[in-house]
């Protein structure tokens, strides 16, 4: 709403400016300076501003598409990766945490949970957060996911620092191919990976 607003205002202001330079400048008569002057600032120029000014949105509801390359790449390093998940797992030591893919009535979500043991092929989860999507009915409390479904995983020492999270390199290189910079709160989190560097790791060929 707020944005919208100031997009009115800037091309209300702008009439007489652009009416002026037409007239003065560009040497129009009366008539065709004034129609000109109001399409280039009630219709040219917001819609100029908003392709620069396009509203952020935030980064952990951000939605990839399926067959996005980045994150592919991103899901495929994670399973390569995953023996050193599942060792860390059964030692213990570290707080384990897994994405997955869980299906909804509607749509599929890519969720975190925290990961507490392994079964044979599968690993016994809770969630680490609620779906986006109402879940209904509503997820049991622990829940089964193969070893192949997993997407990434994290291993959490004391400290913060953070084996894995490889999608989560993907959402900032995403993030910031589409929509400019990373929130300073994220750049910051960033640092806590061991397995990449950024911005270093999230320049795209």
């Amino acid at each position: 709403m707020l944005r919208n607003l100031t997009l009115a205002l800037i091309g209300f202001v702008a009439f007489l400016p652009c009416l002026y330079l037409l007239k003065n400048l560009a040497g129009l008569p009366q008539q065709p300076a004034f129609w000109l002057a109001l399409l280039i600032s009630w219709l040219g120029l917001p819609l100029l501003i908003s392709r620069i000014w396009r509203t952020k949105p935030d980064l952990a509801a951000l939605v990839v598409d399926a067959d996005e390359p980045l994150m592919l790449a991103q899901v495929r390093r994670a399973q390569q990766q995953l023996p050193r998940f599942l060792t860390g797992l059964e030692q213990g030591e570290l707080e384990a945490y897994i994405k997955y893919p869980q299906a909804f009535a509607d749509e599929t979500e890519h969720l975190w949970a925290l990961a507490h043991e392994r079964r044979g092929e599968e690993i016994i989860v809770s969630l680490a957060s609620e779906p986006l999507t109402a879940a209904d009915p509503a997820l049991p409390a622990r829940q089964r996911v193969q070893l192949d479904d997993i997407e990434d995983w994290m291993l959490i020492d004391s400290q913060g620092k953070t084996q894995g999270g490889y999608t989560l390199l993907a959402m900032a290189q995403i993030y910031q191919r589409d929509y400019g910079s990373l929130p300073a709160a994220y750049v910051r989190d960033l640092q806590d990976f061991s397995d990449f560097r950024w911005p270093e790791d999230g320049k795209i060929s």
